[in-house]
């Protein structure tokens, strides 16, 4: 795109100055300014103080619809290099379990220097949290959690049917311009703590492990410290390596434990107390 075609792009909207910088080196100087404002303010950073994001994400709708050059110190620099135009990102899911609002999202092309941000609102509009996003990205995926007040819950609960809570993904894609992702609706309708049942199976024959899975609703937070075990015919124990998540079903490795009757014995705290749930098994 030459000059004339990026000047017509940005009309009403951007001035641009181009000017040769010696006849012979035939190189250009582009230089973005704002009518009456100045290119910092498209740093994010107003004058009072305040972030102004319509601003960042209109210069990031330029920067990835056109191809910028700077000159910084005598030296060619393309801004799209500096902003990444290919970073991508939303979510694939957004629940509340065990007092936590946890969140999955689907990346795409995020850098080191990038930065993803949750923001949380309620059903005015009011903002109630920001989560930095620092997680490990695993097969452009991240997985986390965010706290938030569950007395704060349980009290509009107390008025209201149903909570609702608003979630905007943004990212800083670079030069400190904020882009937004996704948003997404959450709604919390009752909080209770309380455990179920426990199911589970023996595939001993075929994987030499023993399978649990509990069954349980934590909204307070309530239960701590799980501990799960079986202990064969002959009392050998038998000690469960509990994954991250205790909603998913767990297993026990048991291909040299003595067979027939066992016990399977999880232990938790339930605000601090301790709980025992013994169940008969056949390995």
């Amino acid at each position: 795109m030459d000059n004339k075609e990026f000047i017509s792009t940005l009309e009403n909207e951007v001035e641009i100055e181009v000017k040769e910088i010696k006849e012979n080196d035939g190189v250009l100087e582009t230089v973005i300014t704002k009518e009456s404002e100045t290119v910092q303010e498209y740093g994010g950073i107003t004058e009072n103080g305040s972030r102004n994001r319509k601003k960042k994400t209109k210069l990031f709708q330029v920067l990835t619809t056109t191809t910028t050059t700077l000159i910084v110190g005598g030296a060619l620099i393309g801004v799209t290099n500096l902003v990444n135009v290919n970073m991508d990102a939303s979510f694939a899911s957004l629940t509340f379990e065990d007092s936590l609002i946890k969140y999955e999202l689907n990346v795409k092309d995020v850098k080191d220097d990038n930065e993803l941000i949750i923001y949380l609102y309620d059903e005015s509009e009011n903002e109630i949290a920001v989560h930095q996003v620092t997680e490990e990205i695993k097969d452009d995926v991240i997985l986390g959690a965010i706290e938030i007040d569950i007395e704060s819950i349980n009290s509009s609960l107390e008025n209201n049917e149903v909570i609702t809570y608003y979630a905007e993904l943004k990212g800083d894609v670079g030069l400190d311009i904020e882009r937004s992702f996704d948003r997404y609706r959450l709604e919390i309708s009752s909080l209770t703590s309380v455990f179920n049942l426990v199911t589970h199976r023996c595939n001993c024959s075929e994987d030499g492990y023993y399978y649990f899975k509990m069954d349980f609703v934590d909204d307070y937070g309530l239960f701590t410290d799980f501990n799960a075990y079986i202990i064969d015919a002959g009392g050998n124990e038998f000690k469960c390596e509990l994954s991250d998540n205790l909603h998913e079903e767990q297993r026990i490795y048991v291909r040299t434990a003595r067979g027939g009757k066992g016990k399977l014995i999880i232990e938790y705290l339930a605000n601090g107390e301790k709980q025992v749930i013994e169940l008969e098994i056949v390995i």
